[in-house]
């Protein structure tokens, strides 16, 4: 928690629409020094002028900001677009927002006006053109003018995602088309929303998977997925699920690609998944061949290229050959981001690059991850800015 609160009130650079900038707090007296733009992923952006409580990410070209607990929307020069004065307010999405005030929810557009009035009791973003909407103990599904489309008889509903929705009524689960046609019967515990044509179903706390017509690809049977809500392609193609208290990996056909023999597993980030057996952890390739031997007491997905393991209560990291860079040293590791990681040792925090090197000493009370090149750190009760120099910014 301690350092949650330090990543939450550090004075640092905001650098808006990147999704890792989400819940940062911005004070007064901006790190950097003039106006001057920063590349980044999503677009440029600059400095902000101002000062907010709470600032997100940005999503289509606004981010949404908080102060004294009421709630308005900056564009990427930090600039006031939106008032704040909504009691609350989700992101952008399909170029309406949800705002709240008074107890009542509605729909902005990215000028601020109000074009689907505030008077729902909730209400969801919009998801392929249609929006889920409660009112008078109700669902029902409007469009960006706020006629209802889809009016509900079910108990519970999910938002759209590829042309289905997921409906609830007397407990069971199915899902509808967007014209509100019951597509796949009420049958499940559970559903998930379909990704790559394929969704996750439960029935008596097991998991299957389903095509978009129905169709089971696997028996209902797995006592857990890692892959309810992620996409086959953000994990390389294979999903890791678990039956009888063992680990394996299928394909988005259903298949079992790689067998369920170990005891535990992640998923697939850059080729890479972890496993475990017998309590000890290495990793597999996505063809199933263990690359790194299961000797390790802990181990984490990759990110930029090395991954953090844990023996004998000390962290460290390898590469994607398996081969230990640096010393398995440290009391705390966090993962890689920008080309350095955060390590402690000792109760002091320090930085290093991805061949082991200490290129920012071990000297601060807390530090988090850097980010568009700059990162905050503590040190004797004070928080500040540093670059990847170790240079203080004020």
């Amino acid at each position: 928690m301690k350092q949650q609160t330090i990543q939450q009130t550090l004075i640092i650079t905001l650098t808006l629409c990147i999704t890792s900038c989400t819940n940062l707090t911005v004070f007064d007296n901006p790190v950097l020094a003039s106006n001057q733009p920063v590349q980044n992923a999503c677009s440029y952006s600059y400095r902000l002028e101002s000062s907010y409580e709470h600032v997100d990410s940005c999503k289509e070209g606004l981010s949404k900001v908080k102060l004294k607990d009421r709630y308005g929307f900056i564009n990427q020069s930090g600039k006031l677009i939106i008032p704040i004065k909504y009691d609350s307010a989700d992101s952008f999405s399909e170029g309406l927002a949800v705002v709240e005030l008074n107890g009542k929810f509605g729909f902005i557009n990215k000028t601020g006006q109000v074009v689907v009035p505030l008077q729902y009791d909730s209400a969801d973003k919009f998801s392929e053109g249609l929006a889920k909407v409660y009112l008078d103990d109700k669902y029902e599904f409007i469009n960006k003018l706020g006629k209802v489309i889809i009016p509900i008889k079910y108990d519970k509903a999910q938002n759209f995602s590829e042309g289905l929705a997921g409906v609830q009524l007397d407990e069971k689960w199915g899902f509808i088309n967007q014209s509100g046609k019951l597509f796949i019967p009420l049958q499940y515990d559970t559903v998930f929303n379909f990704s790559e044509d394929v969704a996750w179903v439960t029935l008596n706390h097991k998991y299957g998977l389903m095509n978009k017509l129905g169709q089971l690809l696997t028996p209902i049977k797995y006592d857990f997925t890692f892959g309810e809500s992620m996409a086959f392609s953000s994990s390389k193609g294979l999903i890791a699920v678990c039956l009888n208290d063992k680990c394996g990996f299928i394909n988005k056909l259903g298949t079992e690609v790689i067998p369920l023999k170990y005891d535990n597993a992640s998923m697939f980030v850059e080729n890479r998944a972890p496993v475990e057996l017998n309590k000890k952890w290495g990793y597999i390739n996505n063809s199933g061949r263990e690359v790194t031997p299961m000797k390790y007491d802990s181990a984490d997905s990759f990110s930029e290229g090395r991954a953090k393991i844990e023996l004998n209560g000390k962290y460290g990291f390898i590469n994607q050959s398996g081969k230990v860079v640096g010393l398995i040293k440290y009391d705390y590791a966090d993962s890689f981001s920008e080309g350095l990681a955060v390590v402690r040792l000792n109760g002091k925090y320090g930085f290093i690059d991805k061949s082991g090197t200490e290129v920012i000493p071990l000297k601060y009370d807390n530090a988090v991850k850097f980010f568009n090149g700059f990162t905050g750190v503590e040190l004797n009760g004070e928080s500040f800015a540093i670059n990847k120099q170790g240079q203080r910014i004020d």
